[in-house]
């Protein structure tokens, strides 16, 4: 078990590296008091590493989050930072799409600053937006936002010149995934086996893109 000391700045800043001599399957942390009055300490999460070459995933969700929920939240682009990544993945707009008072310019709007603070804190990152599957609203009936809340992330990304995945145009409506049982009762969220097609096709879309261009690098 490997025990690690450490002391860090103001709350939300760069985030603390420490490299261990040999690999370890246990640590421990403690923490110290760093000035007078320090009275508590705030854990914003751990990003385990081994050094080997491959892919390094992460993700964050929380239920009924929207672009602008990101957007406020005090720390996350800043922290975003500390994971270096090469693309971020931004998969949102369902939640918008089931609010009434939200108009498309400001959800267009909410996109944009989300997008600008990922983009300051991560200059290097290139920014994927997708668009969200369909979903039903009051568990049955055809929502008709959702296409306008696909369309506008359709014209911010074109308009912005970022990549977008349309999940949205490649599936088309709810019927389709409440007819292939891939849609919970709710008519909102996905069943295990639709989250993991979702999850399989935009491994596709992006494998394709990668192999597109290394046989074109060539």
């Amino acid at each position: 078990m490997a025990s690690v000391q450490t002391s860090g700045g103001a709350e939300g800043q760069a985030p603390i590296s420490v490299d261990l001599n040999e690999l370890n399957d246990e640590f421990s942390l403690e923490s110290v008091q760093t000035r007078p009055g320090q009275n508590h300490t705030t854990l914003f999460g751990f990003s385990l590493e081994n050094g080997q070459p491959g892919v390094l995933y992460h993700c964050v969700g929380v239920n009924g989050a929207q672009f602008s929920h990101y957007r406020d939240a005090q720390y996350f682009a800043e922290q975003t930072k500390g994971l270096e990544p090469q693309l971020i993945v931004v998969s949102l707009g369902t939640n918008e799409a089931h609010s009434a008072a939200l108009t498309m310019t400001e959800f267009y709007t909410n996109i944009d600053a989300l997008v600008q603070n990922l983009q300051k804190a991560n200059p290097q990152a290139t920014i994927l937006l997708t668009t969200p599957a369909d979903s039903y609203k009051r568990r049955t009936q055809a929502n008709p936002k959702m296409a306008e809340v696909r369309q506008t992330i359709l014209n911010y990304a074109s308009e912005h010149h970022l990549p977008c995945w349309d999940l949205y145009g490649i599936t088309g409506p709810a019927a389709f995934w409440k007819k292939n049982h891939l849609i919970t009762s709710d008519g909102v969220h996905y069943t295990r086996k639709g989250y993991e097609l979702q999850g399989n096709l935009l491994y596709q879309a992006l494998m394709q893109a990668f192999n597109d261009y290394a046989t074109h690098r060539l």
